[in-house]
């Protein structure tokens, strides 16, 4: 069984996400998802070992702010159409305390937050991304990641679901 670490956002972060995560996913036929910027992804293990590190993950960080920066398109279903999320202190900070709790040992981060998980056309992805660069103004330019939760994240992606959630503690 696979897991991941997801921020989770407020609501207000969450709500705005969503619209257009379900406004891509119908015009794409794609089931819509939860609104989240992955942590750390491709974790094994004891689900109950994890749902403690996660709580220890939990203690050791405190709520914190992404700056969106692009829209971008990829040859990816999970990275279809993405937010690009600047890689800040407090971003990255994030996602080594996850790899160094949890032992997992990468390289490549790639700050994002998904808007459609998809596998389409090359033509079709790009002119999605420059659509949604044009109404960038109507995107969200700060999302704020109140929560941390664990997701089972085997199988299609319509199956995954949360095991455990946390708060972080506010600044």
């Amino acid at each position: 069984m696979h897991y991941s670490i997801w921020g989770l956002f407020d609501k207000g972060s969450a709500d705005a996400l969503r619209a257009s995560i379900h406004e891509l996913s119908g015009e794409n036929n794609a089931a819509p998802f939860e609104p989240h910027i992955t942590v750390l992804g491709s974790i094994e293990g004891d689900e109950k070992r994890l749902l403690h590190w996660l709580a220890e993950l939990g203690q050791s960080l405190h709520q914190y702010e992404l700056h969106v920066s692009d829209v971008l398109d990829f040859d990816d279903k999970y990275r279809c159409i993405v937010l690009s999320i600047d890689p800040t202190a407090d971003v990255l900070h994030a996602h080594v305390t996850a790899k160094q709790l949890f032992t997992e040992e990468r390289t490549g981060y790639f700050p994002h937050a998904s808007l459609l998980y998809a596998t389409l056309p090359t033509d079709k992805r790009k002119e999605i991304a420059e659509r949604l660069k044009a109404r960038m103004a109507e995107l969200p330019k700060l999302l704020f990641v109140t929560h941390l939760a664990l997701f089972t994240t085997s199988g299609p992606y319509q199956e995954w679901r949360e095991v455990g959630r946390v708060e972080l503690k506010k600044k």
